[in-house]
């Protein structure tokens, strides 16, 4: 199955809300669990921005999706 690509740069805003919601309508999208998605957002507020980026990166690329 080919990875669909997911272009954030440019596209999304830098605003941490603005990345953790879109996040989660692409993970909405790819058909993760509710309670998976919500594990994300949680982790995302754990730390600083580079760690919510570097969490919502991890979560859409084991949804399959190709973030560049």
């Amino acid at each position: 199955m080919r990875k669909k690509i997911l272009k954030i740069s440019g596209k999304w805003d830098s605003n941490a809300f603005a990345i953790m919601g879109n996040t989660k309508l692409a993970l909405v999208e790819a058909g993760v669990e509710k309670a998976k998605i919500d594990l994300m957002l949680d982790e995302c507020k754990k730390g600083d921005y580079s760690h919510l980026i570097a969490t919502c990166v991890e979560a859409l690329t084991g949804a399959g999706y190709e973030v560049r």
